[in-house]
């Protein structure tokens, strides 16, 4: 397991005028959210409305938003150049751990309200969720007394009325939580730490069409649309309504759209949390700025700890990520590799 600990490039890098405005912005939210009580807030994330769209009109933003990917990646880069000197003098921005013991989480994570914990070459590596675990274990030992909540990409919310996007810890729950990541949502249970679900994977057909949901927007598709299948299912309504699903959410729009939901759901709970844990996968925290959770979150100050699994993946898990992948760039839904060659 190899893994890599940074205090964020952009905090260090920002003005102070930046951090106010974030933080201004952090207490906008907060004051609003502290008028309703826990459930009402939830309530209200629940019930958020629902727009249509076609699959051409996502095929049409999604080029939108590869476009502000590409711009973003090169202006970052920019930004990088002109501030390595500044980042070589700072001995703690960035720490790289290559071995089997734990970091120094214990230092690392004093004084944190914000700790990200993103997976790194795609997901279910026994490793990165063992470890993920075992990182949740610390914060909490560390804060004996904190309100903890884990925001979690593998707790999903069904649309269901109960029992809703947050499981209280210890509780039993509804929510869909993926076999492989129970060590993970366990060793909150034991830590008295809630978690909340970021994505609602809701997909439903409907005579010749498929019906997906990502972020606050319903996604149509019919065999007409020609929707490239990853043969999720022998039924071909239920594969085209599982490809589309799986393909947009990975896309730049897609990535983009859950990240809004994720932070608007987060920031709502905010106020309820002395400290939030997000776990997810590396883009959606580490990518490209502009469409990164951290900016939409408004926070300035956090840390950020990217697990780099060493172990192969279970086999049929390899094949299905490399599919997708492959399915998605060679189709234009996702970057031919342009934003990872700038990177």
């Amino acid at each position: 397991m190899a893994l890599l600990i940074n205090s964020p490039l952009w905090a260090q890098a920002g003005t102070n005028q930046l951090e106010s405005i974030l933080r201004t912005q952090t207490q906008k939210a907060q004051q609003k959210s502290e008028t309703l009580s826990l459930n009402q807030v939830l309530e209200q994330l629940q019930n958020e409305k629902i727009s249509h769209l076609s699959w051409q009109e996502f095929l049409k933003q999604n080029e939108h938003v590869k476009e502000v990917e590409k711009a973003s990646t090169k202006l970052e880069n920019h930004l990088l150049n002109n501030q390595l000197g500044t980042l070589k003098e700072d001995a703690n921005s960035n720490l790289f751990y290559h071995a089997l013991g734990l970091p120094p989480y214990s230092q690392l994570i004093k004084g944190q309200n914000t700790i990200f914990i993103a997976e790194s070459i795609n997901h279910e590596a026994a490793s990165s969720i063992d470890h993920a675990a075992n990182i949740i274990r610390i914060i909490r030992k560390e804060n004996p007394h904190a309100r903890i909540l884990l925001a979690s990409e593998f707790l999903n919310w069904l649309g269901d009325e109960a029992p809703g996007l947050l499981k209280k810890a210890g509780e039993k729950t509804n929510l869909y939580i993926s076999e492989g990541y129970m060590p993970v949502f366990r060793a909150a249970d034991q830590a008295n730490i809630d978690q909340l679900a970021l994505d609602d994977f809701i997909w439903i057909t409907q005579e010749k069409t498929s019906i997906v949901k990502i972020g606050p927007f319903a996604v149509y598709a019919s065999p007409e649309d020609k929707v490239p299948s990853l043969n999720l299912a022998q039924d071909k309504l239920e594969d085209l309504a599982l490809s589309t699903l799986n393909l947009v959410s990975v896309s730049p729009w897609g990535v983009r759209e859950r990240n809004r939901q994720w932070a608007r759901r987060i920031n709502a709970l905010r106020p309820f949390y002395d400290i939030i844990i997000v776990h997810a996968g590396d883009g959606h925290i580490a990518a490209t700025y502009s469409m990164d959770l951290a900016p939409m979150l408004h926070v300035a100050d956090y840390l950020l700890i990217s697990l780099l699994p060493m172990e192969q993946l279970p086999e049929n898990k390899k094949i299905f990520y490399e599919n997708r992948s492959n399915i998605a760039e060679t189709n234009g839904l996702c970057q031919d590799g342009t934003c990872y060659g700038l990177e």
